[in-house]
């Protein structure tokens, strides 16, 4: 890791301050090296006042050091860590010349990016406007490469492009920086992992077209951010003269925003739901995993896809104990309209009995006590309710699933059973179901039909 020092300039008169790296032969240290290196090398072709100035670069005693102007201030996530969100007038005042900074750097020749953007970097300086530092992660533009050869970035900001290597970053990779330092100044919030949550809690003319800008800069698919700076910049400054109320130009203002944003604002919950669909989807650890699938059932609480990923992630030890039944139910009963005591004629039909089914192959795995047979009688209830929501091409193969849970309770009762042929056939459908369904997110029900045949053999032994 670099180290910084402040120093005075007896030549210049003037405090500095000095970036140290140390050349090691490690992996860590060659990017280190070549970090700063690239970073004074950007520096020294750059002048803006928003951006230290470049004094000297030298090396010594097996060690680079980079001398720049020594910008006095606080950096923006210590004020916020300090003192929480900043205000609405000055997080966009903040933005928009944060966002010239950006479009200076992308108006370069190559273009440069900065890829680091965030509040860390940014110095808010006693006069009250900005400075931004590190340019340790920027790169220059090139139209010949496809890809970058190093990724970096901060995690929590950094555009999905900086972590695939699918493609080069460019001014649109900036562009999600931007967004989510935007988030993080607004709502004085880390953004921690993508996508971006909205906090309820802020309510004002502008937070839903605050929200929109977020969310169109923090797309995860560069064609559908904002293009370059130039496009952010022109919603921001609308934005601001919305905030400046008084006179007939806001209203035009205000107009022109909500037209420009209209589309985002009505797609904030669908986009949102997606996207954290999509984060629990590859995220590694099970608590992260369902802490996604539930804000999306929050957000959707009639859509079954972050119901049926709860499901999956607890059975996907192949075990549906009793905490995790309950745990499900919980949510089902907090969120869904369909276990809730209120009307709900626009759930599609399709949709209910497909989670109900599902529900009942989980209960499948529901053996605790070491009995199967504990489990799947357990499970005729969801696919009795899925068989009065099902169509018509549903309700065989429900019904399927429904006699062979029968004939477990019925085993269990040591009652008349049905024949084996008709067993069998049921069976079958099942295992075909199974086949065809698993590839589309269904819960995986291979090795319990093997379990199941096992036991079938042994009933009509």
């Amino acid at each position: 890791m670099s180290k910084v020092y402040l120093a005075y300039d007896r030549k210049r008169k003037i405090y500095v301050a000095i970036k140290e790296t140390e050349k090691t032969v490690d992996s860590k240290g060659f990017l280190r090296m070549q970090s700063l290196e690239k970073e004074a090398s950007i520096l020294k072709k750059l002048n803006h006042k928003c951006i230290p100035k470049f004094y000297s670069y030298l090396k010594e005693n097996g060690k680079i050091y980079l001398i720049m102007e020594y910008v006095k201030g606080d950096n923006l996530e210590d004020l916020i860590n300090a003192k929480g969100p900043i205000d609405e007038e000055k997080a966009l005042e903040i933005m928009i010349d944060l966002c010239k900074v950006i479009r200076y750097l992308h108006k370069q020749n190559p273009p440069v990016i900065f890829r680091d953007i965030k509040p860390a970097n940014i110095i808010l300086k006693p006069d009250g406007k900005i400075s931004l530092i590190d340019f340790g992660a920027a790169i220059t533009f090139s139209v010949n490469s496809t890809y970058d050869t190093i990724s970096l970035g901060t995690k929590d900001y950094a555009a999905p492009e900086q972590y695939s290597n699918l493609r080069q970053t460019d001014e649109r990779t900036d562009i999600f920086n931007l967004g989510a330092t935007f988030y993080h100044l607004y709502y004085g919030v880390h953004p921690q992992k993508y996508p971006i949550n909205f906090h309820k809690n802020k309510k004002t003319i502008l937070s839903d077209k605050i929200n929109a800008i977020i969310m169109k800069c923090t797309q995860e698919n560069s064609d559908d951010r904002f293009q370059n700076c130039d496009e952010l910049l022109n919603a921001l400054r609308l934005l601001k003269k919305v905030e400046n109320k008084g006179n007939k130009k806001t209203l035009i203002s205000f107009i022109i925003l909500s037209f420009l944003l209209a589309g985002f604002i009505l797609l904030i919950p669908s986009i949102r739901y997606k996207q954290l669909i999509s984060q629990g989807d590859t995220e590694y650890q099970t608590d992260l995993k369902i802490e996604y699938y539930e804000c999306a059932a929050r957000i959707k609480k009639n859509d079954s896809r972050a119901y049926l990923s709860i499901l999956k992630v607890c059975i996907s030890d192949g075990i549906f104990d009793s905490n995790e039944e309950r745990y499900y139910r919980e949510i089902l009963d907090k969120y869904h309209p369909l276990f809730q005591r209120k009307k709900h004629y626009f759930i599609n039909k399709k949709d209910k009995a497909s989670l109900l089914k599902e529900t009942g192959k989980a209960y499948w795995f529901y053996d605790e006590n070491g009995d199967l047979s504990n489990g799947i009688s357990e499970s005729s209830w969801w696919f009795e309710e899925a068989l009065k929501y099902s169509d018509k091409e549903q309700s065989q193969v429900i019904n399927a699933y429904l006699k062979i849970s029968e004939l477990f309770e019925v085993n269990a009762l040591k009652n008349e059973i049905p024949d084996e042929a008709t067993s069998r056939q049921y069976l079958n459908l099942i295992e075909k179901d199974n086949e065809k369904n698993v590839l589309d997110g269904a819960v995986d029900l291979y090795k319990k039909i093997e379990e199941i045949k096992r036991v079938i053999d042994r009933i009509y032994r």
